[in-house]
């Protein structure tokens, strides 16, 4: 796992991540037994959150196990919804 820096303004703030993972399960299924980087971003404001998470893996089987997932959230005190 790798954590990029992160960057903050006192306004937003960036975060960026690269994981490295030896096999790839979806729903508890192995899709892919080899090796996929799993890179992801987000920007995060005011409670606001926007980023994406993706898996790709070092082969091309043409499994399908390619993912890229973009995702939105907003957070008030203990309370998220994403």
């Amino acid at each position: 796992m790798l954590y990029l820096p992160t960057f903050e303004n006192g306004f937003s703030l960036f975060r960026a991540v690269l994981y490295g993972t030896s096999r790839y399960l979806w729903r508890g299924l192995e899709l892919e037994s080899t090796f996929s980087i799993q890179p992801g971003l987000t920007l995060s404001s005011g409670g606001f959150e926007i980023g994406f998470w993706g898996s790709y893996p070092f082969t091309n089987t043409q499994s399908g196990s390619e993912e890229l997932d973009l995702y939105l959230g907003y957070s008030v005190g203990d309370f998220s919804v994403i």
